[in-house]
C-alpha cells in the first residue's frame, strides 16, 4: 500500500481479419485504481481491478482534441503504433496451490480466499473550467479477506472461531503459486475475523465461511495492513 496515487495508461489496440489498422484503437488516459479482487483456488488465480480515467483517446478523433481537450492527450503530439514485440510476463499463478498461516497456525482446510482492496482513489472531476478531469485524490482505504474452508476441530480452525468471537485481531499470511518469479504472498495485519457462516459442503462436508474480515495497519495513518511479494 502506497499514499501516492499512481496513474496508468491503458492502450487497446484492434485488427481487422485480414491484419489491417483501420479499426478504432483507444487509450484510456489518467486511470485510477478504485478496487482490486484477487481471487484465489481456481485452477488460475485471479486479479481484476476497475476505476476511472480521466479522457479516452481514439484513433478517429485523436486530432480534433484540441484546446481544453488537449489536456486529454497525456502530452503526446501523435497516436503511439503498436508494439511491435510485446514482452508477456511468464504463466499464470496457479490458483490451488500455495499456503495458508493465520495467527501462526498453518491451515490445510483453505478452499478458496480473496483479497479485495479498496483504494478510494478516485478522479477530480468537478473543477471549473475544466471539460474532464484535471487530477487525482485519495479517501478512506479498506483491505479485508474473505476465506472459505472445510469445517474441522483442528487447533487452527478453532483458533480462527475463537479470536473471531472473542474480537482479537490476527496476522494472516496467503500463499499463492509454486513457481518462481509468479508466487504472490498477501502479508495482512490486525485482521478481524468475522463471525463465521456455516453451511452444507460436497461430500458430506460442511463449510465455514469467513467473510469479509477487515485488515487494519498499526496506526490509522500506517500503510502496514496489506503488502505484496512476489517471488
Amino acid at each position: 500500500l502506497s499514499d501516492n496515487i499512481i496513474t496508468a495508461a491503458l492502450f487497446h489496440y484492434r485488427h481487422t481479419q485480414a491484419g489491417g489498422t483501420t479499426l478504432t484503437n483507444q487509450i484510456a488516459m489518467g486511470s485510477v485504481v478504485d478496487t482490486m479482487t484477487f481471487s484465489l483456488g481456481s485452477d488460475i488465480a485471479t486479479l481484476e481491478a476497475s476505476g476511472k480515467s480521466v479522457f479516452v483517446l481514439d484513433t478517429d478523433n485523436f486530432a480534433s482534441y484540441t484546446g481544453n481537450l488537449a489536456i486529454g492527450k497525456g502530452g503526446l503530439g501523435s497516436y503511439p503504433a503498436e508494439p511491435s514485440t510485446p514482452t508477456f510476463h511468464g504463466v499464470p499463478v496457479i490458483g490451488f496451490t500455495g499456503s495458508l498461516t493465520t495467527d501462526s497456525q498453518t491451515i490445510v482446510e483453505l478452499k478458496s480466499a480473496t483479497v479485495k482492496i479498496t483504494t478510494g482513489n478516485q478522479i477530480v472531476d468537478d473543477s471549473f473550467g475544466f471539460y474532464m478531469g484535471n487530477g487525482v485524490q485519495g479517501d478512506m482505504r479498506q483491505v479485508d479477506v474473505s476465506l472459505v474452508l472445510d469445517d474441522s476441530d483442528s487447533t487452527g480452525i478453532i483458533d480462527l472461531k475463537t479470536k473471531a468471537f472473542t474480537f482479537t485481531p490476527i496476522t494472516i499470511t496467503l500463499v499463492c503459486g509454486s513457481i518462481a518469479g509468479n508466487t504472490w504472498t498477501f502479508n495482512l495485519s490486525n485482521v478481524q475475523m468475522v463471525n463465521p457462516k456455516f453451511s452444507d459442503g460436497p461430500k458430506g462436508r460442511v463449510r465455514v465461511d469467513f467473510g469479509a474480515c477487515v485488515a487494519h495497519g498499526a496506526l490509522l495513518s500506517g500503510t502496514d495492513a496489506l503488502s505484496l511479494v512476489i517471488t
